[in-house]
């Protein structure tokens, strides 16, 4: 499902070195282990494995002998299987290494080794102990060996002055000064005694295209190195890449690329269509669907908002229907903000009160088109709202499985709406709220989507996906009694996990489907499918809707921005 790293020895061009970390939470196994190739790929083996949960997430050859390697375990389950493995026979044989590292308690475990001293290897383990609950939460403690691996110190007293868990946790060794260590956590740190002590990185920093916000973005996910020119590193974040030529002092952020990850997307207008899209850490944008962008361009994108440190989850994002001047967007676990356009940063929070109140990471969040001032939003009960926010009332349905995840309001029928919540579980009002039925049940894997039919108001469609339990097929489900019978659509669709569902307003029988590799579309009510490459690079498409005044499709991925596409001109 997911790979960590891979290596190559730099004299054996056909050999090659996978960590596979497996799926995220199927615990029963499966393809976890390190993994070596030595015919180009033709073939492969598994050379270590520590338990069929256990995930191998890092790798690393030593500079000054290629039959040297040491992979990192971890076990996201127990934490007890983490650790330090070695190679001194090119694969064939490895060793979990001991000799003073913590060995239980012990999350996620990055490796590096020194090019400039031979022998000097860094682990940093993320401490699950009682010992290393620091003052964020849970802390990473850095250990240093001065012999390969036998034994290990570790390199500081004091707590490591960032947060250091699931998402990041890497360690590098500068190329030209073993002493000379870095770490990606919540914030990027630097030592340059041997991880005795450590500092900030630089945070001065320099974009390529204007930006509101300022200094470095959170979030550290990867460190590279210039072997030629160790003063040149690249860092990779939350934020996007970034370039240092004086080791991490200050930087050029490369905001140029393409890259955005898209959870949400909603378009408005009418000659020209508007493209509204929450992101991953990088707030809400618009932007026109006729500004493409090339390389080198002005930036089309306009942020709507941007947290302190110039990012923050973005999710549903759009305008008021009756005032354009007035825009709603989301944050993660039900952080719902009204804000006046131009005025952002003095936006109210509209979030319904109540501790008890379970809100999904991307919180549903539904404006009326046919009454002003009428809001939906759901926690583990839909809210509504008759004053743009400011105040909410519960009207449904009873809990059913955990905080709802998806929601949809009938663009006929302004008493129809339906919700999906956790594994398979679907309810519906006919009456604004009033009253609430369950739909039959699906199979049971996680809802992605909930879509009510433009063309027949009985008419709804579910779209499911069970890749986060190792789970790989396609779910696609059509209703045309409201839930209460499901037939399959998914027909000759490969088996692709799927995420978001569009009909064609020309056309009923004319389906959109996003999944983790790309869109596929019907002209038959999903018998027969058929991919929409139009030159697509292969992306999770989170979202997907088709702007009708200009039949355009527009699309938003988790990674590679977002792109638009004249459908009248492909699918007739």
């Amino acid at each position: 499902a997911h790979i960590g790293k891979l290596v190559s020895p730099p004299t054996e061009r056909d050999t090659l070195f996978v960590a596979a970390i497996g799926s995220k939470h199927d615990g029963s196994g499966g393809e976890r282990g390190v993994y070596r190739t030595t015919d180009g790929g033709a073939s492969w083996e598994r050379v270590l494995e520590a338990g069929a949960s256990v995930a191998f997430i890092d790798l690393v050859i030593d500079p000054s002998d290629p039959t040297r390697l040491w992979a990192a375990s971890w076990d996201r389950s127990r934490q007890e299987r983490s650790g330090v493995w070695r190679t001194t026979d090119g694969g064939d044989t490895w060793e979990r290494l001991e000799g003073g590292l913590q060995e239980t308690q012990v999350g996620r475990v990055a490796i590096d080794a020194s090019a400039s001293e031979p022998g000097v290897v860094y682990a940093l383990l993320v401490d699950h102990s009682p010992e290393g609950d620091g003052r964020s939460g849970v802390t990473g403690a850095v250990y240093r060996s001065d012999d390969g691996g036998d034994t290990w110190t570790k390199t500081h007293e004091e707590e490591l002055p960032t947060y250091v868990g699931w998402d990041f946790c890497d360690v590098r060794v500068a190329p030209d000064d073993a002493n000379e260590v870095y770490v990606c956590g919540l914030r990027l740190l630097r030592s340059e005694d041997g991880g005795k002590s450590w500092e900030r990185g630089g945070e001065r920093v320099q974009r390529l295209h204007a930006h509101r916000g300022s200094g470095m973005h959170l979030d550290m996910h990867d460190v590279w190195i210039d072997p030629e020119h160790p003063d040149r590193l690249l860092l990779g974040t939350d934020g996007g890449l970034y370039v240092s030529w004086d080791r991490a002092r200050s930087y050029l952020h490369l905001n140029d690329l393409p890259i955005t990850e898209f959870y949400k997307l909603h378009l408005t207008g009418a000659e020209v269509c508007e493209v509204w899209g929450g992101t991953q850490d990088n707030a809400s944008l618009v932007t026109a669907s006729t500004e493409a962008y090339t390389h080198g361009s002005a930036d089309p994108w306009e942020h709507l908002w941007l947290d302190p440190w110039a990012g923050g989850d973005g999710f549903a994002t759009f305008p008021d229907p009756f005032d354009a001047t007035i825009l709603y967007w989301t944050q993660q676990l039900g952080d719902l903000k009204r804000g006046t356009r131009g005025e952002l940063f003095r936006a109210r929070r509209i979030r319904p009160r109540g501790r008890d109140l379970e809100f999904a990471w991307d919180t549903p969040l539904i404006a009326s088109t046919q009454t002003e001032g009428l809001l939906y939003c759901a926690a583990q009960q839909v809210h509504r709202s008759t004053d743009r926010g400011d105040s909410w009332e519960a009207i449904g349905p009873e809990p059913w499985g955990g905080a709802i995840l998806s929601m949809s309001l009938s663009p006929t029928d302004p008493g129809l709406l339906m919700t999906g919540a956790s594994i398979g579980r679907v309810q519906y009002t006919l009456d604004g709220g009033e009253t609430w039925q369950r739909a039959a049940e699906l199979p049971g894997a996680r809802i992605r989507d909930v879509l009510l039919s433009q063309h027949e108001p009985d008419h709804s469609y579910v779209v499911q996906s069970g890749s986060s339990g190792g789970d790989w097929q396609s779910y696609l489900h059509r209703s045309s009694d409201h839930g209460q019978t499901w037939t399959s659509i998914q027909g000759d669709l490969p088996a692709e996990p799927c995420n978001a569902i569009a009909e064609d307003p020309r056309d009923a029988q004319v389906l959109y489907v996003g999944t983790d590799l790309g869109v596929w579309f019907t002209q038959d009510g999903g018998q027969h499918w058929f991919p929409l490459g139009c030159e697509l690079p292969s992306c999770p498409v989170l979202d997907l809707e088709v702007h009708a005044p200009t039949n355009t499709l527009v699309i938003v991925t988790h990674g590679l921005s977002a792109f638009a596409l004249d459908v009248a001109s492909v699918v007739p």
